[in-house]
């Protein structure tokens, strides 16, 4: 949304919060004064980022002094970015979300270079990507629709024809007369 100004892709992640940086993710500050030292986390940043995902310093919410807007300028919903939580205990989510947002043009020749992308990724997560976590990865991209029923009409187009076929022969010796004793009979009484 900032471009030409900032030029970084739009991703919703709760990566985001910390502006997609293991550094920031891993920062902590330390809540003063003494005998009450609490040391603040990205679990604090991660709660004042999912209660407030405009805010633009978090100095005064959790002290990290983080941003929780993305690396392109707009937010992350805690709805968008994180999945199975109760309420508002947005750490113990048991799904992380990332939405990779791609230009969708009404003019279908101008949509190549993103379905190209969709399915360079769709194909690395299910060809290339090794998942030492084991971690269960779902995709969903625009082009999901379509890459099925192609792949559907294709695995189909057998037992299609074979079913047109059945009716075909079906109809056409329903509607004409059937000789027992002649077989050859039924194809020139068929109504073909």
């Amino acid at each position: 949304p900032l471009d030409p100004v900032n030029e970084a892709c739009a991703v919703q992640s709760f990566s985001q919060w910390f502006q997609t940086n293991l550094t920031r993710f891993n920062m902590s500050y330390q809540l003063q004064p003494p005998p009450f030292e609490v040391d603040l986390t990205w679990k604090e940043h991660l709660y004042h980022c999912a209660q407030a995902p405009f805010d633009t310093n978090s100095q005064n919410a959790d002290g990290l002094n983080m941003s929780c807007l993305a690396d392109y300028g707009g937010p992350s919903m805690p709805n968008v970015v994180l999945g199975g939580y109760n309420g508002k205990e947005y750490t113990n989510a048991t799904a992380l979300l990332v939405t990779f947002v791609v230009n969708n043009y009404v003019d279908e020749k101008l949509n190549g270079p993103a379905e190209a992308w969709e399915k360079r990724f769709v194909d690395f997560i299910h060809n290339e990507y090794d998942n030492p976590l084991n971690l269960s990865i779902s995709i969903n991209t625009q082009r999901s629709v379509e890459d099925e029923v192609n792949r559907e009409s294709a695995a189909d187009e057998l037992t299609i024809a074979i079913s047109y076929l059945l009716m075909f022969l079906y109809i056409a010796f329903t509607l004409g007369q059937i000789h027992i004793t002649n077989p050859i009979m039924n194809l020139v009484d068929a109504k073909f």
